[in-house]
């Protein structure tokens, strides 16, 4: 048995100079937070079953995690979301393979692999054009508020052959379904 592991973190805050006088740019009235996660782990293990069979088994998880918010103020100084962008995606997997050396320096690998993916997305920006409920001109548009979950099942068969020594010769077949 195999144990494997890796994340990372990481948070950039830039904040916003209250004071106009101060601005010499439009960047300067923007407060941005942009914040990034990503890990995975997982567990392997490989069988010899004979001295020409090896089945091998991997069950693993990952993660990744964006979220850049940014607020703008506004002519009154006001903080106004300007943008919003937050995405949550995760896959489970379960993979398993079996391979076979036949001799004559022939081999076959056949497999399945099956992976459950979830996200979880949040999308939204300032839109100049779009009236607030007031009937100002300009207000925040959320456009993809979504989460869910789907599923993506693998099965394949590969054969090698070595005809000479710098010639091999590799065909299989490779079936997936996505739900």
């Amino acid at each position: 048995f195999s144990a494997f592991g890796i994340g990372a973190l990481d948070t950039v805050e830039e904040p916003e100079e209250p004071d106009s006088t101060k601005w010499k740019e439009d960047w300067d009235r923007v407060h941005i937070q942009a914040d990034i996660d990503v890990g995975a782990a997982g567990l392997q293990h490989s069988y010899v079953i004979d001295r020409n069979t090896l089945v091998s088994t991997t069950l693993a998880m990952s993660a990744n995690g964006t979220k850049n918010d940014v607020h703008r103020l506004d002519d009154q100084l006001v903080l106004q979301r300007d943008e919003l962008i937050d995405s949550r995606t995760g896959r489970y997997t379960l993979a398993t393979s079996l391979t076979r050396k036949l001799g004559g320096g022939a081999s076959v690998v056949s497999g399945i692999v099956l992976h459950h993916l979830r996200y979880d997305q949040t999308f939204g920006a300032f839109d100049d054009t779009a009236r607030a409920a007031d009937g100002a001109l300009g207000r925040y548009v959320l456009a993809v508020d979504e989460d869910g979950a789907a599923d993506l099942y693998q099965a394949y068969t590969q054969a090698r052959l070595s005809l000479a020594r710098v010639l091999e010769l590799n065909a299989g077949v490779h079936v997936q379904r996505f739900s």
